[in-house]
């Protein structure tokens, strides 16, 4: 991912946050009138990332069976990058009961306009549970550069409860750059329909170390 700086820091942090909020709201007006309203074909979910040293964002998408729309904000707010993301999904079964994730979305980023494509398969066996989220970012502009990340690839297996450990791994590639690759240690914690996570990540080429906190959200 390119983190050219091209709009102000604190106008990006603002807007990150103020999408952080909205997207909060059509959740917790749901949570209000589900008791009232079958809604038994449409889903959504929120997720959510801080990061000590790269980008935080929030993605929020809605559904209705398999179908879906999703939005998203990406900032930097110690290079001042930033994308903005529409696209459309499917969310399908992968094996039992775990599911996989396909998107293609329309990006407004800093640096160029981008066509990406997501794929984000998870899988369940016994206590262990592993997950990936792939991006792919084809250039639109003149500007832009191809790329393809490993955003988050964590294997973790229950440790008691709620709570679950293991490893996670990284990666990102672009064009005219080299390759970077990280590895740590994963932890998440089971919450009702939910579950929050935290990272912490060694370089192992051409990346820095940083921790990031994550949370995801369905309803």
């Amino acid at each position: 991912m390119n983190f050219l700086a091209r709009v102000h820091p604190t106008l990006a942090c603002r807007d990150f946050w103020l999408t952080l909020a909205l997207c909060a709201l059509p959740g917790l007006a749901w949570q209000r009138t589900s008791a009232q309203t079958a809604t038994k074909h449409t889903w959504g979910f929120v997720t959510t990332r801080i990061d000590s040293r790269f980008s935080h964002y929030v993605y929020t998408g809605y559904g209705y069976d398999a179908a879906f729309i999703i939005g998203a904000l990406v900032a930097n707010p110690r290079t001042g990058y930033s994308e903005r993301i529409l696209g459309v999904g499917a969310r399908l079964l992968l094996h039992r009961n775990d599911t996989q994730f396909a998107v293609l979305a329309l990006c407004n980023a800093s640096d160029s306009r981008y066509a990406q494509l997501y794929y984000i398969p998870a899988l369940t066996l016994g206590r262990v549970s592993a997950s990936a989220t792939l991006e792919a970012y084809l250039p639109l502009d003149s500007a832009g550069v191809r790329q393809f990340a490993i955003t988050s690839m964590p294997i973790t297996t229950v440790i008691r409860g709620p709570l679950a450990a293991g490893v996670v791994y990284e990666l990102s590639a672009a064009e005219h750059a080299p390759t970077s690759q990280g590895a740590g240690i994963a932890i998440r914690l089971g919450l009702p329909n939910a579950e929050l996570g935290v990272d912490v990540v060694h370089g192992v080429a051409h990346l820095q170390e940083h921790a990031r906190l994550s949370f995801r959200a369905f309803y």
